[in-house]
């Protein structure tokens, strides 16, 4: 790929947008609940759309991540990941117990998964052998991105036309239509997520070292798709996605002021539980009794910061972290006060998954 010298990257404005993008998320699951006209609108802007502007981002940052520094990537990863996302499968584990098996909500049922199903979800192997949870359903995109994390290190070493290869392959098998009477071989390969949305991750990786004419174009191929790829498209779907693009775009060439900074990585901070745990946090309320929407907004983001600080900032930190960084972690107590769990080498802006 062409690496060149960057200019600095305004990497508060992709937080307070993957915020944003989890708010959609978060607008759709609403509706299963009621119908208030806030959500109808946010929901217009696809959940789809904004999974691909998550994988879009955290292509771009882990891209970031493995040239600034290889070494520990994996650990880095996974400590950024697994805690929030563990705790909230053992959260939406919970309630499917409380539930009896069926939740019958007012614009959707829900089921129990089922140990084989949870221990898979554990594992991060839905959409791969095992269904995800549907009492948190948005975590299947958390496989498919690991999965990237996993290859990202062959990526790098991948020419920059063999990666718009396996963008076209990745790209027909998204728009290919799901036909599962065309044969065995033809409905795995258009039903494989991991593959169907490797487009989207790929753009977001190579517009992080290389913006010629070319990858833009590449990245404008998404427009069509993200209008046909279903029968029935949100309305504002290619809204979405087209502004993710250009954020990523445009992210080298903004400067944000230190205030709106600050405020946006922290928003960044809460998007990764946001998106996690509003589903089940939707259904906690719920059952607690609690119909009116704004409440159980406001439950799931008292969740979200209540997660976040409890297991991403304290439990992550005092004992996850010096787990997998201690020698590392020796180094920053000598020389600074700064934890390497929150270091600017640690905390790349990643999707919900990341």
């Amino acid at each position: 790929m062409n690496i060149e010298k960057k200019a600095p990257v305004a990497w508060g404005l992709l937080s307070a947008w993957r915020f944003f993008l989890s708010w959609i998320v978060l607008s759709g699951h609403i509706l299963w609940f009621s119908k208030p006209a806030w959500a109808i609108f946010f929901d217009s802007l696809s959940g789809k759309s904004a999974v691909i502007g998550f994988l879009l981002v955290s292509g771009f940052s882990i891209a970031s991540s493995l040239e600034r520094d290889e070494t520990g990537f994996y650990r880095r990863r996974l400590l950024r990941i697994y805690p929030l996302y563990f705790f909230a499968i053992l959260f939406a584990c919970v309630l499917e117990l409380a539930s009896g098996g069926e939740l019958r909500l007012p614009g959707k049922i829900l089921n129990s998964s089922g140990l084989v199903t949870t221990a898979g979800n554990l594992l991060l192997l839905q959409t791969f052998i095992v269904k995800p949870i549907q009492f948190d359903g948005p975590v299947w995109s958390l496989s498919v991105e690991v999965f990237f994390y996993l290859l990202a290190p062959l990526f790098v070493l991948l020419g920059r036309r063999t990666l718009l290869v396996i963008i076209v392959v990745s790209a027909l098998s998204f728009i290919a239509p799901k036909h599962a009477d065309w044969g065995i071989a033809y409905w795995a390969f258009t039903r494989f997520n991991a593959l169907n949305y490797l487009w989207c991750w790929l753009l977001g990786f190579l517009l992080w070292n290389d913006r010629r004419p070319l990858i833009v174009c590449s990245a404008a191929i998404g427009v069509p798709m993200v209008l046909f790829a279903e029968a029935t498209p949100e309305l504002f779907a290619v809204v979405t996605y087209s502004l993710s693009v250009v954020l990523l775009l445009v992210v080298r060439k903004i400067t944000v002021p230190s205030l709106t900074q600050t405020i946006c990585n922290y928003l960044g901070d809460l998007s990764y539980p946001l998106y996690l745990f509003h589903l089940p946090s939707f259904i906690l309320a719920y059952e607690l009794g609690i119909r009116r929407p704004l409440l159980l907004v406001l439950v799931a983001l008292s969740i979200t910061v209540t997660a976040y600080y409890t297991i991403d900032r304290h439990l992550k930190n005092k004992y996850l972290n010096p787990l997998l960084f201690r020698r590392a972690n020796r180094d920053v107590v000598r020389g600074s006060s700064v934890d390497v769990g929150n270091s600017a080498r640690s905390r790349s802006p990643v999707t919900p998954g990341t």
